[in-house]
């Protein structure tokens, strides 16, 4: 059987906490539940949303001191997703033993038919929509609903990045001017045609219509462990 969950999610990068707040209060604003993949500790409180790690791994410091130093900031966390979703066998044997209940760093973009799948004791909820791969990857993106493809089957995790949604990115151009200038990020806020926010405010008030409020990835990693 198909499962048709759908799943919604952020990833932090450091984000400012103006950023991080219109993403929060536009959550807020239809009442729903999402799960945000951490790389720090905010002054904005995260309320009522899941916290997952978002760890950073390169070659000053091992994978294992790079997850360990984000539980220690939340340790509640049981899911991850590393940055430019790398991971590997080692990975996946370290986070069984330290007890993860999933991770999210498949990316099967807009493909029909995704399952989440199994590996030992815990969970890969693969992602069917990434907004940084829409921009990078489309010469003319389509930040519209019926690009989504709601109606097919299969679960839907879904990854945006609130500098994109504070932005309203439509393409990569866009972006690479803010990162020349990032502490002015006001300063590139596209506000003529759709972007990133068109497509997430649009998403958002998709859910709502459908009663889709609790979308926590946690929730869906528990309702596989109990089929």
């Amino acid at each position: 059987m198909i499962n048709n969950q759908i799943g919604l999610s952020f990833d932090l990068d450091w984000q400012d906490n103006e950023v991080l707040q219109q993403t929060l209060r536009l959550l807020k604003s239809q009442q729903i539940q999402a799960t945000f993949f951490a790389t720090h500790k905010t002054r904005v409180k995260i309320k009522g949303h899941e916290l997952a790690i978002h760890p950073y791994f390169n070659q000053r410091q091992s994978f294992q001191a790079s997850i360990n130093k984000l539980l220690k900031i939340f340790p509640q966390a049981e899911g991850l997703r590393s940055h430019n979703l790398h991971i590997d066998y080692e990975i996946f044997s370290y986070l069984e033993r330290k007890k993860f209940r999933y991770d999210s760093n498949y990316l099967m973009y807009l493909q029909e038919k995704i399952r989440a799948f199994k590996i030992n004791n815990f969970y890969e909820l693969p992602i069917y929509y990434l907004d940084f791969y829409q921009i990078l990857t489309e010469k003319k993106p389509k930040f519209q609903l019926a690009s989504l493809n709601l109606g097919r089957p299969g679960l839907k995790i879904f990854v945006f990045h609130p500098i994109h949604i504070y932005l309203n990115t439509s393409n990569l151009n866009q972006y690479l001017q803010y990162k020349k200038d990032p502490k002015n990020a006001s300063k590139y806020i596209n506000q003529t045609k759709p972007g990133v926010q068109t497509l997430f405010l649009e998403l958002l008030a998709y859910f709502k219509k459908n009663h889709q409020q609790d979308l926590r990835l946690k929730k869906i990693a528990y309702a596989e462990s109990s089929r």
